[in-house]
């Protein structure tokens, strides 16, 4: 509302005695309802116009598959909110240089950068880190580099799915804080000065599920930027990227293809979703590309490595590459190196590390701030796996406490 037009009226006073605390309650109630009538008039902020879309429907690929004269293909692991070693693992990864904000993309355009999903929940920054992601989609790409951002089971819950019990509680109050002062400014000194928990709450918490709504910024990256899978590279490094892995049947299910997997899977979260439906369609369900366990979990690796190459085959990749499941001890491989699992716990609410995967010059390596492992490289025309230990010479590799719970 312009200055001009508003108008101040005298703060309400509370009454005094027993029903002082009655008149708080009505006060805070009335502040909600408040904050819930402006929501509706207010305006959606639209994803930026530059930002390039996966969709086919919106002139994308469809799957946001690399360009065959990309040298380097680097991936970034589950983030989880922790600004801190996302900025460092994009360093590590040779993307970035500094601290700058908006980070500049560095890699010229020999780079395809894959996150592989989970952006938000745990830590306090996740709408800061998605949207810092999406910059440097956009920088990358007037240079000719490329950032595909995967979808990842938290983004399904949180942003989809209006399930907000692993969002940092901080961010939830900061971002009901942010709107209600802004509704005070709004509506003169008769809002008030100062707000319950309670009121921010459940104001936060609204603010979230706007914010990943069909026409909002955060909600449109979602439905349009946002695939279950993607190959990137050529030759030695040309790799299949999930989330939690691609299963053969779901493959089978589009004859094959990624790119038909990922309109699908893009075509059943325009809009508003039925969230019950949501979580019986095979590409969201608990067996899907963003949930299932089945790669990562300790058990007979000869059915894992069957299904590692059909999925391979059909895809015509050389490895799969995944996120979802914390390796505790670090990035490793499976099947002969056709199998990487690659989340680290990033976030300093699982381990707390930064890192990233690199594939270039015939090698794959696992790059942390102290140290770098070889995990597969190509010999004699034939790949080969790496032992996981440290290229310097001597040093020891670090032993990892490891974190009891659900990952």
């Amino acid at each position: 509302m312009p200055a001009s037009n508003r108008t101040t009226r005298p703060a309400a006073r509370a009454p005094r005695g027993a029903a002082a605390s009655t008149w708080a309650i009505v006060r805070e109630v009335l502040l909600v309802v408040t904050f819930v009538a402006a929501l509706r008039l207010s305006l959606v902020t639209a994803a930026p116009s530059d930002e390039p879309s996966c969709s086919a429907a919106d002139g994308g690929s469809g799957s946001c598959a690399s360009e065959p004269s990309f040298a380097r293909i680097v991936a970034i692991p589950d983030i989880h909110g922790d600004l801190h070693h996302y900025r460092q693992s994009l360093r590590l990864a040779g993307v970035v240089d500094g601290e700058d904000v908006p980070m500049e993309w560095t890699a010229g355009d020999s780079t395809h950068l894959v996150q592989t999903g989970d952006v938000v929940d745990r830590g306090q920054h996740s709408l800061l880190i998605m949207d810092m992601l999406a910059n440097l989609t956009v920088r990358a790409k007037r240079v000719g580099g490329e950032v595909t951002a995967l979808m990842g089971n938290h983004e399904l819950m949180s942003g989809l799915m209006d399930d907000t019990r692993y969002v940092h509680k901080d961010e939830i109050l900061l971002l009901g804080t942010k709107e209600l002062d802004a509704m005070r400014e709004l509506g003169g000194e008769g809002m008030g000065t100062s707000y319950g928990i309670s009121a921010k709450w459940q104001t936060g918490t609204m603010v979230w599920h706007r914010s990943f709504g069909p026409d909002a910024k955060q909600g449109r990256r979602l439905r349009r930027r946002r695939p279950l899978a993607t190959v990137a590279g050529s030759g030695f490094c040309k790799s299949l990227f999930s989330h939690a892995g691609v299963r053969s049947r779901h493959l089978d299910a589009f004859d094959g293809g990624v790119d038909a997997m990922n309109e699908a899977a893009a075509a059943a979260i325009q809009g508003k979703p039925d969230i019950g439906w949501l979580h019986h369609h095979p590409l969201y369900d608990n067996e899907s590309p963003v949930w299932n366990r089945f790669y990562s979990l300790e058990g007979d690796d000869d059915d894992v490595c069957d299904e590692v190459n059909r999925v391979l085959t059909a895809t015509r990749a050389n490895r799969m590459v995944i996120g979802h499941t914390v390796q505790s001890g670090g990035m490793r491989t499976k099947c002969g190196g056709k199998l990487h699992l690659i989340d680290v716990g990033m976030s300093s609410a699982y381990v707390g590390r930064a890192a990233a995967w690199i594939c270039e010059g015939g090698e794959v390596r696992a790059r942390y701030a102290d140290h770098t492992e070889l995990l597969e490289r190509e010999a004699d025309g034939e790949k080969r796996a790496g032992d996981g230990g440290t290229e310097e010479a001597g040093e020891k590799k670090k032993k990892k406490k490891k974190k009891k719970g659900w990952w």
